[in-house]
């Protein structure tokens, strides 16, 4: 008993001299330290897990509020989610934190669950992390959900389940279609970066009949963008997903339909913008007066 109430007091101290620290505009502690003491100190007394997870979650919120960096936080986490036995008590410090006042916060929380989810058990996925997923992605912050989207994707990364595959495509189609969204450009740009990255690694069928033609879609889209600067943004995200994608095997068919389509409407942003990668503009000229052979290649 005693060792456990002298760990939680150290615990408290330390987030004091966290609090001190930031206060002071150090960010020394908050980059160095945490993950050493959470990892290699707190995580050895199993049986004060409760402790850990309150101090944690102190510490969450306390950065968040100050608006401090996380990478100490995302870094204790990753560390710990190595670790089986951690899951739980990472998935239960997020959870706590999902109707805290604070909107920094909640973005810290959703942010920080793309950093849980790989490894973790599947019925912990659906029992707890969805639904944590779902309500952040209705907060009534918009930037809380665009924070979200890291996270949806890691989790098609994550499972085969066609289920939770169905609610991820789910989400992502209202992020995309819902009509409040409509003018969230850089929850769009998110959109785009995260489909890109992570449709080389996900299960064919979301790739083929979801990621790649919506990216098409879109491509289509801003090419009719009256904004310059918010073209111009599209366009370079769009151009790093459509070179992901040029890794992966398609049908003729969705090379017909959507990758030579959407590789000339990108091309287009590209002349008309005056976009600098010249290499990119060579190479995506070439790929369209050879596309049956797009899929021989890797990368743009």
């Amino acid at each position: 008993m005693a060792s456990v109430q002298h760990n939680y007091f150290t615990a408290r101290a330390y987030c004091f001299l966290i609090e001190n620290a930031i206060a002071e505009g150090s960010t020394r502690l908050t980059t160095a330290l945490l993950p050493v003491y959470v990892s290699g100190v707190l995580t050895a007394f199993k049986e004060d897990q409760e402790d850990m997870v309150a101090y944690l979650q102190d510490t969450l919120v306390m950065l968040a509020q100050h608006y401090a960096p996380i990478d100490s936080l995302k870094a204790t986490v990753v560390e710990m989610s190595s670790d089986v036995d951690n899951h739980e008590a990472l998935i239960k410090v997020l959870w706590q934190v999902l109707v805290n006042s604070g909107f920094q916060v909640r973005c810290c929380a959703a942010g920080l669950f793309e950093h849980v989810i790989k490894g973790v058990d599947p019925e912990l996925i659906s029992s707890k992390v969805v639904p944590a997923l779902v309500t952040l992605a209705s907060d009534p912050e918009m930037m809380v959900r665009q924070y979200t989207i890291p996270a949806w994707g890691m989790l098609a990364e994550s499972v085969t389940d066609n289920a939770l595959l169905g609610k991820v495509k789910m989400q992502f189609q209202s992020f995309l279609d819902d009509q409040i969204y409509a003018n969230e450009h850089s929850l769009l740009l998110e959109m785009v970066k995260t489909l890109g990255e992570i449709g080389p690694s996900v299960e064919p069928k979301l790739r083929e009949d979801f990621i790649l033609p919506r990216l098409a879609a879109i491509a289509s889209t801003n090419n009719n963008s009256t904004n310059e600067t918010r073209r111009r943004d599209l366009a370079t995200e769009l151009l790093e997903g459509f070179k992901a994608l040029s890794c992966c095997f398609f049908s003729d068919d969705h090379l017909t339909n959507y990758m030579l389509p959407g590789l000339k409407c990108l091309l287009t942003d590209i002349d008309d913008l005056g976009l600098p990668d010249k290499v990119c503009y060579a190479v995506i000229s070439g790929m369209l007066v050879d596309g049956p052979f797009l899929n021989v290649g890797c990368g743009v």
